[in-house]
């Protein structure tokens, strides 16, 4: 049976477009019967150019991605709703609640680059545990050097 996630923060330009960037390339690597989505309560419009950059140093490509609102029907159907630092009751409708767990990210919009690396990194362990993805060492591209 498949498994549905949804991350969710206020922008769905950052965080949780990392968090669905991650969760796809795992659920294709290990080959997982699961789909993700993110969306945020007042989508920005655009994934952050620095969330795309130290993605990319990972070797994960998360250009196409877009942002855009919450999908309340997903939601309702999502077996867990992932909130990134945002309040639950800003993000979700109250019959909600029950499947919200938040990570309390910080938000690295408008900050240094490497913030973003400090988050992308707490994020993936998130979503690691999630997905139950126990082998050890964090997934390493060969582009995982910071570019200049």
């Amino acid at each position: 049976m498949t498994r549905r996630y949804l991350f969710l923060c206020i922008g769905n330009s950052c965080r949780s477009q990392m968090a669905e960037g991650f969760a796809r390339h795992y659920t294709e690597v290990h080959d997982l019967d699961i789909e993700v989505r993110s969306g945020g309560t007042v989508p920005s419009g655009r994934v952050d150019p620095d969330a795309i950059r130290v993605m990319a140093e990972r070797g994960i490509d998360i250009i196409d991605q877009t942002s855009g609102p919450m999908d309340l029907g997903f939601a309702e159907e999502a077996d867990r709703i992932l909130t990134m630092g945002c309040s639950a009751e800003e993000a979700c409708p109250a019959r909600l609640f029950t499947k919200i767990e938040d990570w309390g990210l910080e938000d690295p919009v408008g900050k240094d680059l490497d913030t973003f690396r400090r988050v992308r990194d707490e994020i993936e362990g998130h979503v690691r545990t999630l997905l139950g993805i126990t082998t050890s060492g964090p997934f390493r591209a060969e582009r995982d050097a910071p570019t200049a």
